[in-house]
């Protein structure tokens, strides 16, 4: 015995049903309609036919000789057939050809000469579309003169501020090579702990830009979402004409302005601002695993706050740009919490702020086993 159903219909199927369902109903209503109000339709369209031949007074033979059959059939509209006023549409609409005609060729021209993407548009190449956001995203506005729209190679040496990051292969030339071309394992982990930063011994001890992104983040924290975008875009548009170096970017980091800080300096002395981050900051040894957590948590908080949104601290301090890029999204469970494109220049960072998580207490010495791991050769 067969145990198979009978498969649904298509989609297909229902449309075609559909439509000559409305063919047929369509057509079954307008005889209805037409047998029903005959008389009235007729004698409506006769005068507003009438009404239109009137208004042009022209000297067409044949828009003359319908208006005098309108007029007789104006006597007895319920004589006239359905043929019949189609006829008189088609005559009237060919005597207006010519008028239609000019006016939409008017109307034409119209739009070649006046139309709003000649008058207005230009063109929009990739610095043109940077410009365009950073009018609505302050946070841009640091990269609008910059012209960081060709992709250069990384410097040879240590990287430049704006350089692109880093593969495998290129952080090991850098960081972890010898003179012979061999592996440096202790070259690597000196560049893995650099990572890190300093110890983090409280706010005072941090420099200007980890200040400024401890105040973003608090107020990020405290669900001040619009205060802490203005912060950054401060810093942002306070280095919009610093290091305009040429199209690899700053020769060396930028500085921030005191302005700026003197705004996260307040926000800092606010009331609980210093208790709130060193309770977030507490299980944490290192200023940078530090400011992970509190930007983990102000996200698990308030919601999303892209890496975008600080891009500028890139070109103020690079190591800590990326540390801060390899967080991610928080989830529910930290062991998921797997960035989808992982890069070497904070793989230390990223590796102890993992340890000092499981371990719920600060670490002082680098545990970078897992960056190790990672980057040695096969």
């Amino acid at each position: 015995m067969s145990s198979g159903r009978t498969p649904w219909s298509s989609s297909d199927d229902y449309l075609l049903f559909s439509t000559i369902a409305i063919v047929l109903g369509s057509a079954a209503l307008a005889y209805v309609v037409w047998m029903t109000w005959h008389a009235q339709i007729a004698a409506f369209y006769i005068r507003v036919l009438m009404a239109q031949v009137h208004a042009l007074h022209s000297r067409d033979p044949a828009l003359i000789q319908l208006q005098q059959q309108l007029a007789a059939a104006s006597v007895r509209p319920d004589l006239v057939r359905a043929i019949q006023l189609y006829y008189g549409l088609a005559i009237f609409g060919h005597a207006l050809r010519w008028p239609a005609a000019l006016l939409i060729a008017g109307l034409g021209v119209v739009c070649m000469v006046r139309a709003a993407p000649g008058r207005f548009a230009k063109a929009l190449d990739l610095e043109g579309l940077i410009g365009a956001q950073a009018q609505m995203f302050p946070a841009l506005r640091g990269f609008a003169q910059r012209k960081l729209t060709k992709l250069v190679a990384p410097a040879a040496g240590a990287p430049r501020p704006a350089d692109p990051a880093l593969n495998l292969a290129e952080w090991r030339e850098r960081f972890a090579t010898d003179r012979h071309k061999r592996f440096s394992e202790s070259g690597a982990i000196a560049a893995l702990t650099a990572q890190l930063g300093r110890h983090w011994t409280g706010l005072d001890a941090a420099s200007p830009v980890e200040r400024v992104l401890f105040a973003a983040f608090y107020l990020h924290h405290q669900q001040k979402r619009a205060d802490a975008m203005a912060l950054l875009g401060d810093l942002s548009e306070s280095l919009s004409q610093s290091g305009l170096d040429g199209p690899e970017g700053p020769a060396s980091a930028l500085d921030v302005s005191d302005a700026v800080r003197a705004k996260a300096d307040i926000v800092l002395c606010e009331t609980g601002a210093r208790r709130t981050i060193d309770a977030v900051c507490e299980r944490h040894g290192w200023t940078v695993t530090a400011l992970m957590t509190l930007l983990n948590e102000a996200r698990r908080r308030s919601g999303v706050l892209a890496p975008p949104a600080f891009a500028i601290v890139k070109l103020i301090d690079r190591p800590l740009w990326y540390a801060l890029h390899a967080l991610g999204f928080p989830t529910e469970r930290p062991d998921e919490e797997i960035h989808p494109n992982p890069r070497v220049e904070a793989a230390g960072a990223r590796a102890h702020w993992e340890a000092e998580r499981r371990a719920k207490r600060p670490l002082y010495t680098p545990a970078l086993d897992a960056a190790l791991h990672t980057i040695r050769p096969a």
